[in-house]
C-alpha cells in the first residue's frame, strides 16, 4: 500500500471483517484468514492498525465488552492493538465487511458487483 494510507492508520472492522460473526453476543468467531494475514503484513511494516469496532460503543463504558478482543489479540496478533469506534482525520483506510466505498469529492458508489450489498447501493443509488 502507498499513499495516503502510509500517512495515517489503518482501521480493521473485528465482527464480519478479521473474524466471522457469531451469534453469541460476546463471543469471538473463526479469523478470516486472507484478512488477518493483511494486518500481519502491516504490522511488519510497521503501519499503525488499529481495531475498529461497534464493541468499543459507547465509549469509555464498553471496557467489558473489549477484554475478549484484548485477548484474541494478543493470541492472534502477538500484541493489543488500539481499539476504537471513532473514525477521525488521522484515519487512512478502513476495512469492514458493512461500509460501502464512495469516490472521494464524487458521490459516486464505489462498488464490486456480486458484494452482499450491491443490492443496498442500487437502491441507494436510485434515491434522487
Amino acid at each position: 500500500m502507498t499513499g495516503a494510507v502510509d500517512k495515517g492508520w489503518i482501521g480493521v472492522d473485528f465482527d464480519g471483517t478479521l473474524v466471522a460473526r457469531t451469534d453469541a453476543a460476546e463471543g469471538i468467531g473463526e479469523p478470516i484468514m486472507p484478512m488477518l494475514e493483511r494486518v500481519w503484513q502491516w504490522l511488519e511494516e510497521g503501519r499503525d492498525v488499529r481495531l475498529f469496532t461497534a464493541r468499543a460503543y459507547p465509549p469509555p463504558g464498553a471496557e467489558h465488552k473489549l477484554r475478549p478482543l484484548r485477548a484474541w489479540m494478543r493470541e492472534w496478533l502477538g500484541k493489543e492493538l488500539p481499539v476504537t469506534c471513532v473514525k477521525d482525520p488521522d484515519c487512512a483506510a478502513l476495512f469492514d465487511d458493512v461500509a460501502v466505498s464512495v469516490g472521494q469529492d464524487t458521490g459516486e458508489l464505489a462498488i464490486a458487483s456480486g458484494n452482499e450489498t450491491e443490492e443496498l447501493v442500487k437502491d441507494a443509488s436510485e434515491v434522487q
